[in-house]
């Protein structure tokens, strides 16, 4: 990028659309009527992006192959790289951008890269009578990767029945 400072020592430059991650590399110069003289190559790296989330609530026990009421946690960061953001999979649990579904084993987010924020849903179907702790896996966007701690567990419970009394008969 040009920059030009005819009065003083120092100058600055802006720089956009830097990928993250990336190690670039720059050597000033300055020219006069005397001829050119060029400063030492220097570098900067920028940033690896990162994601933070918002905690998800515990499932508590859900009765096996029923599916749970979606809950949602929030996935965000400052700054992306392009690539998709990748959400799942997890054993016993699918995942939305939306609280209608559909509900997949994963998602894959197309983004533009920048500032990122998103609603992940989240719905529960356990399928063994077991705990189903973990982490959800989130990677993408050049960001390092993480997990969203969730908690449920599967239980092969009895049905439950209210007989009430009679009326209006």
């Amino acid at each position: 990028a040009a920059s030009t400072n005819l009065s003083g020592t120092g100058f600055t430059a802006a720089l956009s659309a830097c990928l993250p991650a990336t190690t670039y590399y720059y050597k000033a110069f300055a020219t006069n009527s005397g001829g050119t003289t060029y400063g030492v190559e220097r570098s900067f790296t920028t940033l690896t992006p990162s994601f933070t989330a918002s905690a998800l609530e515990d499932f508590g026990a859900s009765c096996l192959n029923v599916a749970s009421e979606p809950q949602s946690f929030t996935l965000s960061s400052t700054a992306l790289g392009t690539s998709a953001v990748v959400v799942g999979p997890l054993a016993g649990y699918s995942f939305s951008t939306s609280a209608t579904g559909p509900f997949t084993e994963s998602i894959s987010i197309t983004q533009p890269g920048g500032p990122f924020s998103q609603d992940i849903y989240v719905v529960f179907t356990p399928t063994a009578n077991q705990a189903y702790n973990g982490n959800i896996p989130v990677s993408g966007g050049s960001a390092t990767a993480i997990g969203v701690a969730v908690t449920g567990s599967g239980e092969n419970l009895p049905p439950s029945v209210t007989t009430g009394a009679a009326s209006a008969v």
